[in-house]
């Protein structure tokens, strides 16, 4: 079976969660190749295994070079482990692990770190990412897992009221109304924001401190039921190759020239601090 029939299958068990995004309405599958709803909307399974429901051509600075070196931070680097395992942390504390969970990454890029997080989990899981990165969700589907793939705008989440468990909104911007939209009662929603130390390494090279804000925390706190923030701060240490790819991965570094990231690297003692962070909530 391949990815684009795999992903039929699997779409096809999990058509309730699933809307329109032009009309609301809900999709069957026609032919074991498109979802079609029931105003006749149609969109089609890309040979990778993903659905593509944007409705209007999106630009983005987020290219498959900066994918691929994602990729390549989250899994192999070890950079974010602690991150997910905290948030792990919050997730069995927050929801009963005994009943199957539907979790959303909203803003997944290429999905490792809903790969990672659910991979912790011990119960069922119905896995979906949606990133309005088409680069992103094309990477994504090479995660070894089954989940919902979907280029879609969190201004128009093509998922049913009231179907989601978790949501994650990990290091992207969020769009609240949507959530509250998809998400069931009670509903867990944990938010990620950087501290000021985030990456310190790399501000401090280029000269960019990072301006904190309380304004994400307070709108967040706004927005749901406030339970708690997970703050998580320490130092790794990353080799050369993979101090290039997290200069690839981060927006922090565009526009830097070439020569100043090379200059980075050869002269850093590789420490790279994560101080972030995790903020937790229900869903109103």
């Amino acid at each position: 079976m391949n990815k684009k029939e795999r992903a039929i299958d699997y779409t096809s068990n999990q058509l309730h969660l699933i809307q329109c995004p032009i009309c609301q309405s809900s999709f069957s599958i026609e032919h074991h190749q498109s979802i079609v709803c029931a105003n006749g909307h149609t969109f089609d399974f890309a040979k990778q295994g993903y659905i593509n429901f944007l409705t209007h051509p999106s630009k983005s600075n987020y290219d498959k070079s900066l994918f691929k070196a994602r990729h390549h931070i989250i899994n192999e680097s070890g950079l974010y482990s602690s991150v997910h395992e905290n948030i792990l942390l919050g997730i069995k504390k927050y929801t009963n692990e005994d009943h199957p969970l539907s979790i959303a990454d909203l803003g997944c890029g290429e999905g490792s770190h809903l790969r990672h997080i659910t991979a912790g989990l011990e119960g069922i899981t119905t896995n979906v990412g949606i990133d309005i990165a088409k680069e992103g969700i094309i990477a994504a589907t090479k995660n070894e897992m089954d989940a919902l793939w979907f280029v879609a705008d969190l201004a128009k989440i093509p998922i049913q009221k009231n179907s989601i468990d978790v949501l994650l909104n990990i290091l992207s911007p969020a769009n609240y109304e949507e959530f509250r939209r998809i998400a069931k009662k009670d509903a867990l929603c944990i938010k990620l924001v950087p501290r000021k130390n985030y990456l310190r390494e790399l501000r401090d090279f280029i000269q960019k401190p990072l301006e904190e804000t309380n304004a994400p925390k307070a709108l967040f706190k706004n927005q749901v039921d406030f339970q708690e923030t997970i703050s998580v701060q320490y130092t790794k240490h990353l080799h050369s190759e993979e101090l290039f790819a997290l200069c690839q991965m981060t927006p922090l570094m565009w526009g830097v020239a070439q020569d100043k990231i090379n200059q980075f690297i050869l002269h850093s003692p590789g420490e790279v601090t994560m101080d972030i962070d995790i903020l937790i909530g229900k869903v109103k």
